[in-house]
């Protein structure tokens, strides 16, 4: 179960960490599940940086081409406005990231991420981090 931050910190170059090559290299091929709001989260990203400069629009293509390649199994249950809330509240996390960790939470499957607050609310509900 992995979120937006570390799909983007494959690829898109400035984002890389030690962590993300490491996480990489560790899960090779596996199935990897991300939320059912990832597709969005992450079109939204990429456009974000072309929109800046970050990116010219071949390279935002390229990256979105890319993240069509990765083996991710986007969740196809969408939880309740409410199940989002109350994690969301809960942990003061967006909604975005109240849904990664209702899915992992559901599937019962470690989480891997480089957001702070979306780490700090995974463990507190006993998640194990990768």
């Amino acid at each position: 179960m992995i979120d937006n931050s570390v799909v983007v910190s494959w690829l898109y170059p400035a984002q890389t960490s030690a962590y993300t090559e490491a996480l990489l290299e560790r899960i090779g091929r596996s199935t990897l599940h991300v939320a059912f709001i990832w597709p969005a989260e992450y079109a939204n990203t990429a456009a974000a940086l072309v929109r800046r400069g970050l990116l010219d629009e071949a390279q935002g293509e390229e990256m979105i081409a890319l993240a069509g390649r990765l083996n991710l199994n986007v969740d196809r249950m969408p939880p309740a406005s409410d199940a989002l809330y109350r994690l969301a509240r809960q942990y003061a996390l967006s909604a975005y990231d109240a849904a990664y960790l209702e899915l992992a939470l559901r599937l019962r499957c470690p989480l891997a991420t480089r957001d702070t607050a979306l780490e700090r609310a995974a463990r507190a509900e006993g998640l194990f981090l990768i």
